[in-house]
C-alpha cells in the first residue's frame, strides 16, 4: 500500500471516528436535554399546583373572616375580606389554568381537567360569600356547609393530582440524573475509544514510514545531500536485516559509487603506467636509431 494512502486512510478513520463520537455525544446531549426538560416540567407543576393549595387555603380563610367581621359589624375587615377572596379566587384559577397549560403526562392532564370546573366553582362560591357577607350574614351563615363541603371535595381531588405531579417530579428526577450519568460515560467511552484508535493508526503509519526510510527523515535527507555534494566517505546506518528502505538504497547507491569511482581510478593509473612504459620506449627506440 502507498504511503499517501497510508495517511490518507488515516485521515478518514479519524474524519470517522470525530463524527461516530459527535454522534454519540449529540444522542447523549439530546436525551439529558429531554429529561431536564421532563424535570422542569414536574418542577413547574409542582410549584403551580403547589401554589393553587395556598390559594384553596387562603379563600377558605378569607371567606371565615369576612363572617367574622360581619358578625362583629366589621365594614372595614369585611371588605378587606372581600378583597383577598377576589384576589385569591382569580389566583387560584389562574394557577389551574397555568398548569394546565403544561406539557403534562396524559394522566396528569385528564386530572387537572377534571379539577379546573371544581376549582371555578369554588372560587365563585368563595368570593360570593365573602360579598353576601358584607350585606346578609345569616344567609352566607347557612350557604358555609355547601362550601366547606366543596372544599373537602376540591382538598381530596387536589391532594390526589399533587401526589401524582410530585411522584413523577421524583421520578422525572432521578431518570435526569441517571440519563446524565449514562451520557457521560458513552462520551467518555466513545472519547477514549477514539483516542485508542487515531494513536495506534498513528503509530501503525510512524511505523510504515520508519520502515520505509529507514532511519529518521532528516538524517536521511542529510545523507542525500552529502552524496549529492560528492561526499562518499560516510557511513550510512543500515538497520540489521534491512534490505528494502531508502536508507539501504544510499548504503548501496554509496557503496556502488565508490566501487565505480575506484575503477575510475584504477583505470586511470593503469592507463598512467602505460603512457609512461610507451614514453619511455619511445625514447629508448629514438636512442638506438640515432
Amino acid at each position: 500500500m502507498k504511503t499517501r494512502h497510508i495517511i490518507l486512510g488515516l485521515g478518514l478513520m479519524g474524519a470517522a471516528l470525530t463524527a461516530v463520537v459527535g454522534a454519540i455525544g449529540w444522542g447523549a446531549l439530546d436525551r439529558v436535554g429531554a429529561a431536564v426538560e421532563r424535570s422542569t416540567v414536574a418542577n413547574n407543576a409542582t410549584q403551580e399546583a403547589t401554589l393553587g393549595d395556598m390559594m384553596h387555603e387562603g379563600l377558605r380563610g378569607d371567606v371565615y373572616a369576612a363572617l367574622y367581621h360581619a358578625q362583629r359589624g366589621q365594614a372595614d375587615g369585611v371588605a378587606s375580606a372581600q378583597k383577598e377572596a377576589q384576589a385569591h379566587g382569580q389566583a387560584f384559577v389562574a394557577r389551574v389554568a397555568a398548569l394546565r397549560a403544561l406539557a403534562l403526562p396524559a394522566d396528569q392532564a385528564q386530572a387537572a381537567a377534571a379539577l379546573a370546573p371544581i376549582v371555578q366553582r369554588y372560587a365563585d362560591m368563595g368570593m360570593a360569600l365573602t360579598r353576601q357577607a358584607g350585606g346578609d350574614p345569616e344567609g352566607a351563615q347557612r350557604a358555609l356547609a355547601a362550601f366547606d363541603a366543596l372544599f373537602e371535595e376540591l382538598a381530596t381531588v387536589q391532594d390526589a393530582l399533587i401526589q401524582r405531579i410530585e411522584a413523577h417530579q421524583r421520578e422525572t428526577q432521578a431518570q435526569a440524573v441517571t440519563t446524565q450519568g449514562l451520557a457521560s460515560r458513552a462520551m467518555l467511552l466513545a472519547a477514549l475509544l477514539g483516542t485508542v484508535a487515531l494513536s495506534a493508526l498513528a503509530m501503525a503509519v510512524a511505523r510504515h514510514l520508519m520502515r520505509t526510510l529507514g532511519g529518521e527523515p532528516t538524517e536521511v535527507r542529510r545523507l542525500l545531500h552529502r552524496v549529492a555534494d560528492g561526499d562518499l566517505s560516510m557511513r550510512v546506518p543500515v538497520r540489521s536485516g534491512d534490505e528494502r528502505s531508502v536508507m539501504a538504497g544510499i548504503g548501496d547507491m554509496v557503496a556502488h559509487l565508490r566501487g565505480t569511482v575506484q575503477a575510475v581510478r584504477d583505470n586511470a593509473a593503469g592507463l598512467s603506467g602505460a603512457a609512461q612504459e610507451v614514453s619511455a620506449g619511445s625514447g629508448d627506440l629514438a636512442h638506438r636509431t640515432s
